[in-house]
């Protein structure tokens, strides 16, 4: 049996779009920028899209956590 790395076998469990939204909701609930910076660039990579990271969206994201927080409200990411 073949070994895979860690990086590997992210790559390709989030090829599964399912997987992908479900990764990115738990990013988003962390609530850590880093993590869903992170997070996000892992699903490009297994997308194999080459689309940089909009820096300036991920902040926006970020500061929308505790104004959601407050109102009993969460990002949920979903597949189409």
């Amino acid at each position: 049996m073949k070994d895979i790395s860690y990086d590997d076998h992210m790559t390709e469990w989030l090829q599964d779009p399912e997987h992908a939204a479900a990764y990115l909701t738990d990013s988003l609930e962390e609530g850590d920028c880093d993590s869903l910076a992170l997070a996000l660039e892992r699903v490009l990579k297994a997308s194999a899209k080459n689309t940089e990271l909009p820096l300036d969206g991920l902040e926006a994201v970020c500061r929308l956590k505790p104004l959601l927080d407050g109102l009993s409200l969460h990002l949920a990411v979903t597949t189409r």
